[in-house]
């Protein structure tokens, strides 16, 4: 049988081929060394630079009214012995002077800048709040330092290393009059004092200011009718929430009953002066808390973490454990 034999020509085949790739460049670093700062936080105001130096002013307002200083409190640790060698139980507000001291060491002992502290202890004289003149000293009686609606236990000074001045508040006496609280925070505010404050020390070019009030009360106040001072008049935008049109003169006055929420006006220039305002509020009764909104906004200028609860049935564990948060707090500072 025949055989054909063809030659095949060859064949070329030509095609493209793509390939996609990614590439991961990974880079390790090797950490040497890690310094760590003080007045460090992850909330609140930051710190101040480290190269600012603060100097501060701490100006406490402790209740002597009869209702908290007679509050006895239910601990084996409130009972001290006396000259006579019996045991006498201290009160709420022995207990409150002594916290303010002890604050004021702590402060002082963790502070790089000057320290000035303002311990007072306010209450009131039934009657004659109306007629008080703002900037008298808290004398119910001009010039008469025998009646009062407030007293300074402390200062101002410039408190020293362990201050030993600071020691004895427990043995303050209360004044055990009501409580007017917006009375001494009025004068408080007022630039007749802070001007001493600012007396005290001498301005310095890397040195800032923090202006820090403590307030130790319970839930209840008494203001009937205040006179306000020349300071929180000046410091009024608007006359709409007062009676008198000139704010030249302190013949405005404050009550309770007026129109728009006087009682808020002497916080509210209170707020204008400190930098941070506390309030630590003390309780008897767990069910319902009094001025809940009242106490956050005008006393601790609308921030919640500066409200502290104290329970008088857990005086000294609420109490010690506002202390350690109001020192770590205040380290911030927050500008006016």
């Amino acid at each position: 049988m025949p055989k054909i034999c063809v030659q095949s020509p060859e064949v070329r085949m030509e095609g493209d081929i793509r390939i996609h790739a990614k590439i991961a460049v990974q880079t390790t670093a090797k950490l040497d060394e890690i310094k760590v700062q003080g007045a460090c936080g992850c909330d609140g105001p930051p710190p101040p630079p480290p190269d600012i130096i603060v100097d501060t002013d701490l100006v406490f307002l402790v209740d002597g009214s009869d209702s908290f200083e007679t509050t006895k409190i239910s601990n084996i640790r409130s009972s001290v012995i006396t000259q006579s060698g019996g045991k006498e139980q201290r009160s709420q507000f022995a207990e409150a002077m002594q916290w303010c001291g002890d604050f004021t060491k702590k402060f002082k002992a963790d502070s790089l800048g000057n320290v000035t502290s303002t311990i007072v202890q306010f209450s009131g004289v039934k009657g004659k709040e109306s007629d008080y003149e703002p900037d008298s000293n808290g004398c119910v009686f001009a010039g008469d330092e025998s009646l009062k609606h407030y007293n300074i236990e402390f200062g101002p000074h410039v408190v020293a290393d362990d201050d030993t001045r600071l020691n004895a508040l427990f043995e303050t006496d209360a004044l055990d009059g009501n409580s007017q609280l917006q009375l001494a925070l009025q004068d408080m505010s007022s630039e007749t004092f802070t001007s001493k404050l600012d007396e005290l020390i001498a301005a310095e070019e890397d040195h800032i200011k923090n202006r820090i009030l403590i307030v130790i009360t319970d839930e209840e106040w008494d203001v009937r009718s205040l006179k306000t001072s020349r300071s929180l008049n000046k410091s009024i935008s608007s006359v709409d929430d007062l009676d008198d049109e000139d704010t030249s003169a302190p013949s405005r006055r404050i009550s309770r009953y007026g129109a728009k929420k006087n009682d808020t006006l002497v916080p509210e220039f209170a707020a204008s002066v400190y930098n941070q305002m506390f309030a630590v509020i003390v309780r008897t009764n767990h069910a319902k808390d009094l001025n809940e909104e009242f106490i956050k906004e005008s006393l601790c200028k609308g921030v919640d973490n500066n409200y502290h609860k104290i329970y008088a049935d857990n005086f000294y564990k609420n109490m010690e454990d506002a202390q350690k948060k109001i020192l770590k707090d205040s380290r911030r500072v927050v500008k006016l």
